[in-house]
């Protein structure tokens, strides 16, 4: 199974959990309010951000997560929150969601109220393509290796990723960087304190990068 299979299983897996976890019990008990955890706990293991060529740790990486949030049987939304600096080898502890909160309309009638979940996170690194994984034991640690990139294309990678933190909704190749289709917009809701440290590791890398030469013939 291909890395790409493997995020498209755990989306899916995802989903049926959020379903299970506020249809089920209606189909055995009557009306009740419910509240509680739809989602496995997510890891919180120290790992190692690698080089994908060389397998040097990164020490550094902004963590830009995702998550995403229905009321009822409204379309969820997906947005990115919470961003953090994280450090190679520590453990990962991002904000953690996963619960639904409401009352179960029971037998074989459905649920009211709302939900929440975290779904992936996009890991940022000067110097790197950026890569969205799900954080999932079963991947390994070859979904913590980041793909270098030549020094204008890393640039412009920091700059692309600044840029749309800044915007309020993301749609497009924006969204595909969350791995969200196209159709499907991704809002941006990153407290100020949130916007100001991506913002400062970015401008720190793209800093970095501006003492890197590009190869000749580039």
């Amino acid at each position: 199974m291909n890395f790409l299979d493997h995020r498209r299983d755990d989306k899916n897996l995802a989903l049926l959990r959020l379903s299970v976890g506020l249809t089920v019990p209606a189909l055995v008990i009557g009306c009740f309010p419910f509240h509680g955890k739809i989602q496995t706990e997510i890891p919180s293991d120290p790992v190692f951000i690698r080089d994908a060529r060389t397998g040097a740790v990164l020490e550094t990486v902004l963590v830009l997560p995702r998550y995403s949030e229905a009321a009822s049987f409204a379309q969820p939304t997906i947005y990115v929150g919470h961003a953090f600096v994280y450090r190679s080898g520590e453990r990962f502890t991002p904000v953690v969601k996963g619960e639904a909160t409401g009352i179960v309309w029971g037998p074989y009638w459905g649920f009211t109220g709302a939900a929440e979940t975290n779904d992936g996170y996009l890991l940022v690194a000067p110097g790197y393509k950026s890569r969205f994984v799900y954080w999932s034991r079963q991947e390994g640690e070859e979904q913590f290796r980041l793909e270098p990139l030549p020094p204008d294309v890393a640039r412009q990678e920091l700059m692309d990723i600044d840029r749309l933190l800044t915007a309020q909704i993301l749609n497009g190749p924006g969204a595909e960087r969350w791995d969200v289709g196209y159709d499907i917009p991704v809002y941006v809701r990153l407290t100020p304190e949130q916007l100001t440290l991506a913002h400062a590791f970015l401008t720190a890398g793209l800093s970095q990068l501006g003492t890197q030469k590009d190869p000749p013939g580039d």
